[in-house]
Order: structure tokens, then sequence, then C-alpha cells
């Protein structure tokens, strides 16, 4: 069974990625998410999410194919990264790495 950071279930990435402080770990959570990809055809349909994953799709979709790619699903966390490095003062959020359940 895949085992999948909780993070990119709830689609939230702390500055520096999942466990860990510094450069981002985007290309292990696109390498991770790409786990999915049963059929091997290099983009992820909706059918192979789990259903905690699905909505996924709708926000991470942005052509509107039915499909995730590699590129969409880089863009994806590379904004949500983005995102959680603005907001302002205080100190730094501190991430940890959290498995789903079904590990």
């Amino acid at each position: 069974m895949n085992c999948v950071p909780q993070c990119l279930v709830a689609g939230q990435v702390a500055p520096g990625g999942p466990g860990g402080e510094g450069g981002s770990n985007v290309d292990q959570m696109v390498k991770d998410l790409m786990k999915f990809d049963a059929n091997g055809d290099g983009k992820i349909s909706k059918e192979e999410l789990p259903d905690r994953m699905k909505a996924l799709m709708d926000r991470g979709d942005t052509d509107k194919d039915g499909f995730l790619a590699k590129d969409e699903i880089q863009k994806f966390f590379q904004a949500q990264n983005s995102a959680g490095n603005r907001g302002g003062g205080g100190g730094q959020r501190r991430s940890r790495s959290v498995r789903s359940q079904e590990c």
C-alpha cells in the first residue's frame, strides 16, 4: 500500500517541506503522489486517488482534462509552499513527518 505524507492529503506544505527545514521538498512530494499512477501513464486520474485525496483533483487539475500531470502537481505544491511562506511576522512553522494511518 502506498504511504503518503499527511500534508499531501490536506494540501498543506510547511516551509522547507514536510519534515524538514531549508530547501523545498516539492519534487519528493510529486514523486510520492505519482505512486498512485496505477496504470503508469504518467498522470493520475481521480479513480487512481484514494477517496481522502480526490479533492486534489479539483484544486490541481488546472487544464480540467480529468488528470493530474506531473507539472500540475508540481505547480500546485509550489503554490502551497509559497502561500505557507507568506503571512508575516512570527517564528518559522515547524512540520513533522506524518504518515497516513494506512501505512
